[in-house]
C-alpha cells in the first residue's frame, strides 16, 4: 500500500512525464521559438515565454522580451496556472495575493499582467504553460483567451511529437 497521496501520486506522473520529453535545459528550437514570437506579437505584450514546471523550479523552453529563464517554483505564475487547469488571467499582479510577492512583480522585471494556459499532456497532467507578461495592468478579452489557449495546444502537439521521437529513438 502506497503512503503517497492522490496529490502527491499525480504529481510524480506529472513530472515523470515531465522529465520523459528530455527537453529541459534544452537549446531553443525554431519551432517554439515561432510559437512564442506569434503569441507575443498578437497579443501585442513584451514578454511571452513557454515554460515548464519541475520540481524546483520554471524553466523557459523559450522566453522572449526577458532574461529570467528560470525562476524558483513557489516564485512562479505558471505554477498556479497548472494547478487551475485552465486559463489564468491576473489583470494586476500586485493585486493578486498569489503572486504579488514574487521577485517578478517587485524586481526589475515589474511584471504587472499575466495570462496562461496549461500545456495539457493528458488529463491532469499539466506540464507548464504558454505564457504572456506585460509591465502594466490590463485586461484579455475572449477572443485572445482562445488564442492563447489554441497556441498552447499547438506547443502540447510539438511536445507530443518530441515525446514520440524520443520514444523512438530508443528502440
Amino acid at each position: 500500500m502506497s503512503d503517497l497521496s492522490g496529490q502527491e501520486m499525480q504529481e510524480q506522473q506529472r513530472l515523470a512525464h515531465l522529465y520523459n520529453l528530455s527537453i529541459l535545459d534544452s537549446e531553443p528550437d525554431p519551432k517554439f521559438s515561432r510559437i512564442v514570437r506569434l503569441v507575443k506579437r498578437v497579443l501585442d505584450v513584451p514578454i511571452a515565454a513557454i515554460s515548464l514546471i519541475d520540481q524546483r523550479r520554471q524553466w523557459c523552453l523559450e522566453l522572449q522580451g526577458a532574461d529570467f529563464v528560470e525562476i524558483p517554483r513557489h516564485d512562479s505564475f505558471c505554477q498556479h496556472t497548472i494547478q487551475q487547469g485552465s486559463t489564468l488571467v491576473i489583470p494586476d499582479a500586485r493585486a493578486d495575493a498569489r503572486v504579488a510577492g514574487s521577485p517578478l512583480v517587485s524586481g526589475d522585471a515589474g511584471i504587472r499582467f499575466y495570462a496562461g494556459h496549461p500545456l495539457t499532456l493528458c488529463p491532469d497532467i499539466r506540464l507548464g504553460a504558454l505564457c504572456v507578461f506585460d509591465t502594466k495592468p490590463r485586461s484579455m478579452g475572449e477572443e485572445d483567451i482562445q488564442f492563447l489557449a489554441d497556441l498552447a495546444e499547438t506547443v502540447v502537439n510539438e511536445l507530443k511529437a518530441s515525446m514520440l521521437i524520443n520514444i523512438m529513438a530508443q528502440r
